[in-house]
Parts: structure tokens; C-alpha cells; sequence
């Protein structure tokens, strides 16, 4: 009784251990002067913390462009292989010149589940990780991480961020937003640190955000690196021979918006009658919108909408009360 009662122990101690991973992306050495946009990529590429990955929409994938049954194109996210989408923007914050490290992962979807949530659900569900660095010297200034949509921002900054430049009444130790609890100042000094984001299973909702100079516990899984220009230009599956195209929409109404990732109960719902935007809730491209077609907008409500663009970092900073200009 008492081997069979150990042996059930460690059965169920190696499933739950099988239940969350550590996706780990390339190492590198710390950054320096002169460094490349791939060594800066991969010195501040996060480090994923995914739990319940026993089920495999909570593994992060690589998505994938098909032709569908009808001859149309479609995408879909296989999730068993996973892939770091990356690209740098420059930028102009407080009249000085930083870097965006943009980062995004995709996961098969947001299952339709019981609770309040319940209208997140959707296919194709994404999630991106933004490092703000100073371009002269590569300090770390802001942590950024939002899904694919827009929703859930949180802008985080760093202990290179003077307190002057904070909103007033910033806290010094836990913030909260969007009804999660994250450290309000992060603590990016140091060699050899690069963030930590840890997320829920089933919405990957983000419940912690870190930099870290050692790994956190888990069974590791590479987390290759792939080049963001990739998704405008891919191989289609089943399709003519050297068939390639985005796995964005290139035509309106839809154009900018991931393929498959379309969400009805926000878009035909409160949500997208309060945005006046039906594809609210459904992943979209990053960038200018002269290029993608759709605004990267994070703020619900028209009238803040373009304030709230993430690819105009300033803009968005002075809307979330921070003061750019005392950044230097």
C-alpha cells in the first residue's frame, strides 16, 4: 500500500511538473556598444513562463498560412512549434532617440471557458513584450506588454526612469492593472538580466513581469527567434507553387487584422460598440497604420484612441500621465 501511495505521488508530481514550461530564447553576452539589432533581440528577449501546457493552447506556437477548404487563406497557430517574433523600432520619446524591442508570441487561442472572462475567447490569440531601451547606452527604460489586440497594456518602467517622470502618485512597489497585481517599478540594473513574464493559463493574461540574471525553475523548451517581417511574407500551405503572402488581411474592412483571429463577443458586442470598432478584440499588426492598415490603438474609447497608438511611445506616455521630458 505504502509503494503503491509513492508511486501515485510521483505520478502525479511528474504531471504537474509537466504542466508548466520555461521558454527560453536565445543567450547572449551583454549588450555593448556597437551591439547589432539581432544581439540587442536576443539580450532582452523575455523569458516565458507558461503554465498548464498539458493543454496546447496554452503552448506558445508559430503561426502558419494555409489555404482553406473554400480557396481562401487562413491561419492558424501550430503549437508545437514554438516561435519569438522580433523587430526593432526606433522611436522618439521626450525628443531623444530609443529603441523598441518588439516581441510576439502566439498561442491557438483563447478557449471559451466559464467565468466572467468569457468573452475573450478567439483563435490565433497573441501577446506582445516591448523593451524600451535608451539607444546611446541600451539601458532598459520601459517594460511593455500587451495582447495582440491592443487590450491589457501595462507600461512599466524601469529604476532608470526618474522618479520626475512618473505619474504622480506612482507607486514604489506593486501596481495594479486591468485587475492583475504587477511590480510597479522594475529593477532592470545589472549584467545578464533580461525579462521574466509569467503568464495565466487559458487567457495568458500576464500575472508577473521581472528582469532576472538566472533562470526560474521549469522544464525548459527553446524559444527560437524569428524575424517579424516573416508574418507579412510567408510560404502558403496548400496553396500554387511559391505561393506566399501575410497572414495579416491586405484588404479592407479587415485590413491589418491577423487572419482567423476575428472575435464576436467583443466585437458585436458592448465592447465593439463602445470602440464603434466591430474588430475590436482581434489581433492586429504593429506599426504605422499607413503601412498595416489598422491603428495598434490600447485605450477603449474613440476619442483616446490614437493618443493611446503604441507605436507613438511618447504620445501614449504623456496620455498614461508620464512626463517624457524629464526622461534626460
Amino acid at each position: 500500500m505504502t509503494r503503491l501511495l509513492i508511486l501515485l505521488i510521483a505520478g502525479i508530481a511528474r504531471f504537474a511538473s509537466a504542466g508548466a514550461a520555461v521558454y527560453v530564447p536565445p543567450a547572449c553576452p551583454e549588450p555593448r556598444a556597437g551591439a547589432s539589432d539581432d544581439e540587442l533581440l536576443r539580450c532582452f528577449a523575455p523569458v516565458i513562463v507558461a503554465s498548464g501546457i498539458e493543454q496546447s493552447y496554452n503552448r506558445i506556437g508559430s503561426l502558419v498560412l494555409e489555404r482553406g477548404s473554400f480557396g481562401g487563406l487562413d491561419a492558424r497557430v501550430d503549437p508545437d512549434v514554438p516561435a519569438l517574433y522580433t523587430e526593432v523600432r526606433p522611436d522618439i520619446v521626450g525628443q531623444e532617440m530609443v529603441l523598441q524591442l518588439v516581441y510576439r508570441l502566439n498561442f491557438e487561442k483563447i478557449p471559451l471557458r466559464l467565468s466572467r472572462y468569457f468573452f475573450e475567447a478567439h483563435r490565433n490569440a497573441g501577446l506582445f513584450v516591448i523593451v524600451t531601451l535608451d539607444a546611446r547606452d541600451f539601458r532598459p527604460l520601459f517594460l511593455t506588454t500587451v495582447h495582440g489586440c491592443g487590450c491589457y497594456a501595462a507600461v512599466l518602467p524601469t529604476r532608470n526612469v526618474p522618479r520626475a517622470a512618473l505619474p504622480p502618485g506612482w507607486p514604489v512597489d506593486e501596481i495594479r492593472i486591468y485587475g492583475q497585481t504587477l511590480p510597479a517599478i522594475l529593477d532592470a540594473q545589472g549584467a545578464a538580466r533580461r525579462p521574466v513574464i509569467t503568464l495565466q493559463a487559458e487567457s495568458h493574461r500576464v500575472v508577473d513581469v521581472r528582469f532576472a540574471g538566472t533562470l526560474p525553475e521549469g522544464s525548459a523548451i527553446t524559444l527560437p527567434l524569428v524575424p517579424m517581417a516573416r508574418l507579412r511574407d510567408m510560404p502558403v500551405s496548400g496553396g500554387a507553387d511559391g505561393e506566399r503572402a501575410s497572414v495579416f488581411h491586405d484588404t479592407w474592412p479587415a485590413r491589418g487584422h491577423l487572419r482567423g483571429a476575428w472575435n464576436p463577443l467583443e466585437g458585436l458586442s458592448i465592447f465593439g460598440i463602445v470602440s464603434l470598432d466591430p474588430m475590436v478584440g482581434m489581433d492586429k499588426d504593429f506599426g504605422d497604420p499607413t503601412q498595416t492598415g489598422t491603428e495598434f490603438y490600447t485605450m477603449l474609447t474613440p476619442w483616446r484612441q490614437s493618443a493611446s497608438r503604441l507605436d507613438r511611445f511618447d504620445r501614449l506616455l504623456r496620455e498614461l500621465g508620464f512626463d517624457p521630458d524629464t526622461l534626460w
